[in-house]
């Protein structure tokens, strides 16, 4: 009688091997789903390390002495050293004092310090000479050189003149501008 008893084979006993079953086959079937429907992304998008919102940094050389700063709405910062911008303003500070004040709609810094800024690009001098702003679409500048070009249309305002150019060359350090082409000035008293 013993013997019948450990060979009957109930409901309640198999519970638990059914339940074990089920869960291995929902595993396995949960984990082959997840291969199926994961989006894969191409290897040439590029998706960034970080995302700043409402970003400002601070640069110095090496006595301590502001170089320039930059802030913009949004920054994202990507694995090859690359940096995108959302409405940059950056203000550069010359060796001879003057303080100048970049912004466009984007800008991108790469590794060789060089910015691209492009969308609306403004450039004010804050201290009062002769050109008061700079206008063009599209700007490259080197942080190291201080130096900056554009082949674009190129419009320069001062005290009583406008001038305007195809392409631009500038100097900071130097405080020359050279006008490329199809120079046009327009003078009031």
């Amino acid at each position: 009688m013993l013997a019948t008893e450990t060979n009957r084979f109930t409901l309640r006993s198999a519970l638990p091997l059914v339940g074990i079953a089920s869960l291995i086959w929902l595993g396995l079937w949960l984990s082959n789903t997840d291969q199926v429907t994961r989006p894969i992304m191409p290897k040439d998008v590029s998706q960034p390390l970080f995302i700043m919102q409402k970003f400002s940094s601070t640069f110095m050389d090496a006595n301590g002495q502001k170089t320039r700063s930059i802030s913009a709405k949004l920054l994202k910062y990507f694995e090859d050293n690359e940096t995108e911008m959302h409405s940059p303003v950056i203000n550069l500070t010359t060796t001879n004092g003057d303080i100048w004040l970049a912004q466009s709609d984007y800008a991108s810094l790469d590794q060789a310090n060089n910015a691209l800024l492009t969308g609306n690009v403004i450039i004010n001098k804050s201290n009062g000479h002769e050109i008061l702003e700079i206008k063009t679409a599209k700007l490259t500048y080197n942080f190291t050189q201080k130096t900056g070009e554009t082949d674009l249309p190129v419009t320069l305002q001062g005290n009583g003149f406008i001038l305007t150019s195809r392409g631009m060359k500038f100097d900071l350090n130097a405080t020359t501008i050279e006008l490329m082409s199809a120079v046009k000035a327009q003078y009031e008293p």
